[in-house]
């Protein structure tokens, strides 16, 4: 019996040595040294301006429920949605290429920098190697339906029934799960050229809260509700701000701030567990929807109910547009946009310049500004808590600018500056920096 016991007892260890080597050896082969796509990630205007008008054409708000809509993107558009989709999401990069009957998707996924490296999975994997590199292939099927054909992760070949199994848990593990079965109710029909995709889908007007639910979290939505009653109190009509007056912007962040400090600790003190940068970034958002005079139901269907704090024009430096630039860039950076932040920055003033006020490298400033508060916000919370208080000024938040070229037609900026990415450019981008490197609130 004891010589059984031994023998069984070996076997099992064997068996748990050999599942533990595998395991290690899947792991192994999942992740590499390098990253397989690698692209340029720096921003442009013709490329902001492409996604731009990409997105808007299928806007969903018109949208007819009766009739299934027609969406066809080249290579090219694809290409360029997927990487730019897939460098906004996680910081990573991509490119399709397509044949007939199937589109091929490379990416490459950074698994210790960006929102993949809160992740316990992905923390997992980077132990072993820096970088996800995953090829995919999906195909039409005879119905008109795509289905996931091949994945490779790494090294490593994947069932296509694992596979799809797989990304419905990594698109939940991105909080993704509602927006990927959306996208595949919407599908009607789909057909793969080299040249192209088109596909035909059916867009439902109730779904739009529900995409709203899911880009805020209920945890967050509860923030934002507790911002929005603050920020009632103080910008409500007072013998020292009569109604309609202007509010600089510092004299509503510290304190939200400061009351973002104490929900936090407070938090900290039930659950062990505080959330600063969650609650920077409810700060954030909820500012940049009132500095821009948009509702906040237009995120949070529930906000329709919640009481409209007095309007009033948010001021940086004394202009509302300063403002505006910093805190729509800070909050897509704090939510791990960085890129986009410039993007959007850049975009904006090239397409002032065909038209508009004109190209200024003051409006850049404040975007450039208010990515790097963002992203501080998004870091280091506790440090720029710190640095938020009672005394905070205008000049804490944005540097010196009134120097700054700005107004600049597109031929005036074609004659001084070349193209954006030039030297000349890029030394005015130098300049902006080492100002924005001096300020209190990012030290």
């Amino acid at each position: 019996m004891n010589r059984r016991l031994r023998l069984l007892a070996q076997v099992l260890v064997a068996a748990l040595l050999a599942g533990s080597l595998a395991l290690l050896l899947v792991l192994w082969a999942m992740v590499q040294p390098q990253p397989a796509v690698q692209r340029d990630g720096a921003a442009s205007a013709d490329t902001a301006g492409r996604v731009k008008a990409l997105l808007l054409q299928q806007d969903p708000r018109g949208a007819s429920a009766d009739r299934p809509r027609l969406l066809r993107l080249s290579r090219q558009d694809l290409d360029l949605l997927a990487h730019d989709g897939l460098q906004r999401a996680v910081q990573g990069a991509a490119r399709v290429e397509l044949a007939e009957g199937s589109a091929q998707l490379q990416a490459s996924l950074p698994l210790r920098s960006g929102p993949l490296a809160r992740l316990g999975p992905a923390r997992l994997l980077g132990a072993f190697g820096p970088w996800l590199n995953l090829r995919a292939r999906l195909r039409a099927t005879p119905q008109g339906l795509p289905a996931l054909d091949a994945l490779h992760i790494g090294r490593l070949r994947v069932p296509a029934a694992l596979a799809t199994w797989l990304a419905r848990r990594l698109a939940a593990q991105l909080n993704l799960g509602v927006e990927y079965d959306l996208a595949l109710g919407l599908v009607e029909l789909l057909r793969i050229t080299p040249e192209a995709v088109e596909l035909s889908y059916h867009w439902r007007p109730e779904w739009r809260d529900r995409l709203r639910e899911a880009l805020i979290q209920p945890a967050d939505q509860q923030r934002l509700l507790a911002c929005n009653a603050e920020l009632l109190a103080l910008v409500a009509p007072s013998a020292q701000r009569p109604a309609g007056q202007p509010v600089p912007l510092a004299d509503l962040l510290a304190p939200l701030f400061e009351r973002a400090q104490q929900r936090s600790a407070g938090m900290a003190a039930i659950t062990g567990q505080g959330g600063l940068a969650a609650e920077q970034r409810a700060v954030l958002i909820t500012l940049a929807m009132y500095a821009s005079g948009q509702p906040m139901a237009r995120i949070v269907a529930a906000a329709r109910q919640w009481p409209h704090p007095h309007p009033r024009t948010v001021t940086l430096r004394g202009r509302d547009d300063f403002a505006l630039h910093f805190l729509v860039s800070a909050v897509l950076a704090a939510e791990g946009g960085g890129r986009l932040a410039d993007m959007i920055g850049v975009y904006k003033e090239m397409a002032d310049t065909r038209g508009g006020s004109g190209f200024s490298f003051n409006d850049i400033a404040a975007d450039r500004t208010g990515t790097r508060f963002g992203q501080r916000s998004a870091q280091q919370p506790e440090r720029l808590s710190q640095r938020i208080g009672p005394g905070l000024r205008e000049a804490d938040l944005l540097p010196p600018l009134d120097d700054l070229p700005e107004f600049l037609t597109s031929e005036d900026f074609r004659q001084r500056y070349g193209e954006v990415g030039s030297p000349a450019y890029r030394e005015m981008l130098q300049r902006i920096e080492q100002r924005i490197d001096t300020l209190p609130v990012l030290q």
